[in-house]
């Protein structure tokens, strides 16, 4: 069979985020399947880390167990952060398939998520959404060029 599957390759403005952002992101498309049930897969972890870190919170105010929801919350806050990193890891590779001048590392995607978190809360959320906005409107035929 031919090889007919390439990667393809969109344009995320971050101009769509605010005019004064100049930047932009290539952003991957047409990634396997398994790479979006990963990503999934990670969403569903981060729900269930936060649905058990809200009960843990009347535990707290318990004082017989406070230490032992104490110690839970702070195993639940370290999976957290490890389920970040692993989404992390997917946002470099769905934004690392363009050409080499503008490919992500995770340590730069780090930086970024420090950063927007001081001065521009909402841009980590909006960036991981539009991107997965790009990928669905690829996959269900919208906007082929």
């Amino acid at each position: 069979m031919k090889d007919i599957f390439k990667k393809i390759v969109r344009t995320l403005n971050l101009r769509d985020f605010a005019p004064e952002m100049e930047a932009e992101i290539q952003v991957w498309v047409n990634p396997p399947r398994a790479v979006l049930t990963e990503y999934s897969g990670l969403v569903e972890a981060v729900r269930s880390i936060r649905t058990e870190l809200d009960s843990i919170s009347a535990q707290l105010e318990d004082k017989q167990e406070a230490e032992t929801g104490r110690q839970r919350a702070g195993e639940l806050a370290q999976r957290l952060n490890e389920v970040g990193r692993a989404q992390m890891e997917i946002f470099a590779q769905l934004w690392s398939q363009g050409p080499e001048e503008t490919r992500w590392t995770i340590q730069e995607i780090e930086q970024l998520v420090e950063r927007a978190a001081d001065t521009d809360p909402a841009l980590w959320l909006w960036l991981c959404q539009r991107t997965l906005e790009m990928i669905t409107a690829y996959r269900q035929g919208q906007k082929k060029a």
